[in-house]
């Protein structure tokens, strides 16, 4: 990969995760219609930080398994 594009899709990823924070803190009832409290709203901003967790261990990989192929060919 190339790194101007990791760059890039970290940086998409880093604004949708805080957007996505943001909205869940400030939002009174969810989708089910439950009245969000604030242990609630942290344990949804909770989840949201795990997928986070998964997408960047997911990126590391990758980008370690480009890094050898690229040192392999040269």
């Amino acid at each position: 990969m190339k790194a101007k594009t990791w760059w890039i899709t970290n940086s998409v990823l880093l604004i949708i995760f805080i957007l996505m924070a943001v909205f869940m803190m400030l939002r009174k009832v969810d989708g089910a219609g439950v009245v969000q409290n604030f242990q609630t709203r942290i344990a949804s901003v909770s989840v949201l930080g795990v997928m986070l967790l998964i997408i960047i261990v997911v990126e590391t990989i990758l980008l370690l398994v480009s890094k050898r192929r690229r040192h392999k060919k040269l």
